[in-house]
């Protein structure tokens, strides 16, 4: 079933026909996810993490978007709370609908250590409309917390599935050039 699926994959993404207008250079995009976890650790305890994600893009080129994300959460865990907020670049590339993304982040949560991690994202970009997409996602990662003391650190695997909202906006630039070339075929 899985060698299906990853033929299957490849062939939507090589002969897709769809090009998506929206990912021209000097557009961008601004969006991101938002979310409620709420798991068991191995010890028992409730983990519960609220976490919001804004990102936002630039297209330096035809499909490939250089851009930067923000990840904000709130935990609470056996009657402690914290807070954590990382920032960090991405860059991600379209096959038509279908990016691939990668970003690294940074922050440090509390005095004690710093976490940073690196993500590897593969996703399908479904237009609602000309300018709003609903984009479910696969990714697979690695965080690392290190700890200042002693410099011991705790680095482990991340994978999941999640979908996003971005909104594909038009630049400005853009805009006035499909104006033009609209005033231009009038003529005619």
């Amino acid at each position: 079933m899985t060698r299906i699926f990853i033929i299957n994959f490849f062939v939507l993404i090589f002969f897709s026909q769809h090009v998506l207008a929206q990912a021209e250079k000097g557009n961008y995009i601004l969006g991101g996810n938002a979310g409620l976890d709420n798991i068991t650790n191995a010890g028992g305890n409730t983990v519960t993490t609220i976490y919001m994600s804004p990102m936002y893009g630039t297209f330096l080129t035809d499909r490939f978007l250089v851009g930067g994300s923000a990840y904000l959460n709130y935990q609470y865990f056996a009657r402690t709370a914290n807070t954590n907020l990382r920032l960090g670049p991405l860059v991600r590339f379209y096959f038509n609908n279908i990016f691939l993304q990668g970003d690294y982040s940074f922050g440090i949560p509390n005095r004690s250590y710093f976490e940073h991690d690196v993500f590897a994202r593969l996703g399908y970009t479904y237009f609602l409309n000309e300018h709003v997409a609903i984009e479910p996602y696969v990714f697979i990662g690695y965080r690392d917390l290190v700890y200042r003391r002693g410099n011991s650190n705790y680095g482990y695997l991340d994978d999941g599935i999640y979908f996003s909202i971005q909104v594909y906006l038009e630049s400005a630039l853009n805009k006035a050039m499909k104006i033009h070339k609209v005033k231009l075929r009038g003529k005619q």
